[in-house]
């Protein structure tokens, strides 16, 4: 199955930057695959998850680590279970 993403999303990779634009299934006993376009030239090369990583973007709620002095969306329950820290493969 494959599941395209309605918004792309930025991302590092060893190749350099780029966006995720979707992920395939890898099925039981394989690696699911994310395909990626790579920002400088337009390449889509294909990862598994242990080979990038989401780089900060506060547009969709990615942070790299909890700031208590950062208010807490409006829209929740006032609690702080999101706001944790991220380590996408470091």
């Amino acid at each position: 199955m494959i599941h395209e993403f309605n918004n792309p999303m930025p991302v590092e990779t060893p190749l350099g930057y780029g966006m995720l634009i979707y992920v395939r299934d890898g099925g039981t006993f394989s690696n699911d695959v994310f395909a990626i376009v790579l920002d400088k030239d337009g390449v889509l090369r294909h990862f598994t998850s242990d080979q990038f990583k989401f780089v900060r973007n506060d547009t969709f709620g990615i942070r790299t680590e909890w700031d208590p002095e950062e208010p807490d969306d409006e829209d929740d329950d006032g609690g702080d279970s999101y706001h944790h820290k991220h380590s996408f493969g470091q």
